[in-house]
């Protein structure tokens, strides 16, 4: 019996974060969170201060590393302190994945607590060219990045009705796989794909993750390589911004956290009500 106590006791000890901001803070709730993405980190700004304007418990970020079982066991131990508060009568969650590294880590821990998942996609007419998660038992939001956008705008940067331009990616590791998504892209865009080399006419280079399996290069040597070209290069990173892109296109990152901040809300009031991606 002291050893079944023991055991639930160690379960339930408070589960630790490791933002300096949120040291001494209660956390309620959690979040796995990509933490080498910019705009990452701004979606979870964005959901930290929707969850303050919904009343909601406050979030910290999840460090698997200091729970044994990495992810999996830092899941099973939020799992043990969800059954005490569904005793109880109190909400649970649910527990946030922001990025796709951290939802892949979340989907493979296989863990049933309700989930929010924050992340972005190139969409085509609304469709994302990379398929959503599906999750049972998850709220999916995620940014829509148009491509008819993306294509507007390098027709306004060029002044070409239909750009030549070049991604900056390890052509040598690009995967048959994302042929597809990569034509859609350049389809909805209105853009001519050419190879990275002076004598292609390239017009500009993409700094861009589609995140259809591509190896995309460090933003150093896409800089370099656009100097090579004489082009201008355009990222979607937001910590870019000011270190060399011409442009840096990013989503409503402050937006797309407060999506998230209201599904957990609305996960809360109705725990089985199915959430359509958002």
């Amino acid at each position: 019996m002291t050893r079944a106590l023991a055991l639930l006791l160690l379960l339930l000890a408070p589960l630790t974060a490791w933002s300096e901001e949120e040291v001494g803070t209660t956390c309620g709730l959690h979040a796995f969170v990509d933490a080498d993405d910019a705009g990452v980190l701004a979606l979870y700004d964005g959901l930290r201060k929707g969850l303050e304007l919904a009343q909601l418990p406050r979030v910290c970020r999840a460090d698997p590393t200091a729970a044994t079982g990495g992810t999996a066991g830092f899941l099973e131990r939020l799992a043990a302190q969800a059954s005490v508060d569904r005793a109880a009568g109190r909400a649970i969650g649910p527990v946030f994945a922001i990025g796709d590294a951290s939802v892949d880590a979340i989907a493979a821990s296989g863990t049933r607590l309700p989930r929010v998942l924050a992340l972005e996609r190139y969409t085509n007419a609304r469709k994302p060219l990379r398929p959503l998660p599906s999750m049972a038992g998850a709220a999916v939001v995620y940014a829509d990045l148009g491509v008819e956008a993306v294509g507007r705008l390098l027709r306004r940067l060029t002044g070409s009705k239909r750009p030549a331009v070049a991604w900056a990616w390890d052509a040598k590791a690009f995967p048959t796989s994302a042929h597809a998504p990569v034509m859609a892209f350049a389809d909805a865009a209105h853009v001519h794909l050419k190879a990275a080399t002076p004598d292609a006419g390239v017009q500009a280079l993409l700094h861009l993750r589609l995140g259809v399996g591509e190896r995309v290069l460090s933003f150093e040597e896409a800089l370099r390589l656009a100097r090579e070209l004489g082009v201008p290069l355009i990222s979607d990173d937001r910590g870019r911004f000011g270190q060399g892109a011409v442009i840096t296109l990013v989503a409503r990152h402050a937006l797309v956290g407060r999506l998230a901040a209201d599904a957990a809300r609305r996960m809360r009031l109705a725990p089985d009500k199915a959430l359509p991606p958002r």
